[in-house]
């Protein structure tokens, strides 16, 4: 069994602030908040990122993360919300266990994302790119619907 500081906060090894829970999920507030009322949402197994994540789980933790969004902006005054999930240490992921951290945010936040360089899509490249994602897609889709017979 992973013994991912998640792991170990969902087994209750670490003490946590849960403000929700259920068979599947726990969300806990983040001890390094961007913002005070910043939540964690937590598989409590130990998937590593989005992509081994079933479904039917996924389907729950949208909702949760919208609703705690709302939650936390309605009782501490925030006008807005995002919710933000890493895949992989190169989408800068730190902790190899599927979460989601919903961070209530004022304009003044100056929290942004950056990038070092933009990029752009040569003449008639950008149709390209369309097409091999959507064939990709489907490569996917099908994979998935195979595993699922």
């Amino acid at each position: 069994m992973s013994d991912s500081v998640f792991m170990r906060i969902v087994r209750g090894e670490i003490g946590s602030y849960k403000v929700w829970e259920d068979d599947d999920i726990v969300a806990i507030l983040d001890i390094e908040p961007v913002n005070k009322g910043h939540v964690l949402i937590l598989t409590k197994q130990p998937y590593v990122d989005v992509r081994g994540v079933p479904d039917d789980l996924l389907a729950k933790i949208l909702p949760l993360a919208r609703d705690l969004g709302v939650a936390v902006c309605e009782e501490f005054g925030y006008p807005g919300f995002n919710i933000h999930q890493s895949n992989g240490a190169a989408a800068g992921q730190d902790i190899f266990h599927y979460h989601m951290h919903v961070w209530p945010r004022r304009s003044e936040d100056e929290i942004t994302f950056m990038y070092k360089e933009e990029v752009s899509y040569a003449d008639g490249e950008i149709g390209v790119v369309a097409e091999r994602i959507r064939r990709s897609l489907e490569r996917v889709e099908r994979a998935k619907f195979e595993m699922s017979d």
